[in-house]
């Protein structure tokens, strides 16, 4: 037969990191989150489902923090931290790939000239390249 043992909640330490940042797919199938802890997770999400089903966890830089969090292309998420950083995450590794950068706010996909677009601290817009997108 089967033994039952329980678990006192004192043997199971859970300490769920805040969600700081989320971005749908493009189809709206999957949906990221990047948490405080500085991990990112991929979730797929289904009109015909009960609930979400997470399909990956990349563990990430404990120095880094996240302010925001776009999908472009096919399957392409960016991130940006408030240091300055955009990341590219490669889902298939389950690694960062690094990129460059000032200190961005938020990140925008332009869906009609398919660029990646980012909000500084000083105000201007620029572009992945980090031209101000004004020039």
């Amino acid at each position: 037969m089967f033994e039952l043992h329980k678990c006192s909640s004192s043997s199971i330490e859970w300490k769920p990191s805040p969600i700081v940042a989320l971005a749908t797919s493009l189809d709206d199938s999957h949906v990221a989150t990047a948490r405080e802890d500085a991990s990112l997770e991929i979730w797929l999400v289904s009109a015909a489902s009960v609930g979400w089903h997470c399909q990956l966890r990349i563990e990430g830089d404990g120095n880094m923090r996240v302010s925001s969090l776009v999908w472009c292309g096919s399957g392409r998420l960016f991130s940006s931290c408030i240091d300055g950083s955009v990341l590219e995450w490669d889902l298939f590794n389950l690694t960062q790939k690094n990129a460059f950068g000032c200190c961005i706010f938020i990140l925008i996909k332009v869906m009609e000239v398919s660029s990646l677009d980012a909000c500084c601290y000083d105000g201007l817009p620029m572009d992945l390249s980090f031209k101000p997108l004004w020039i």
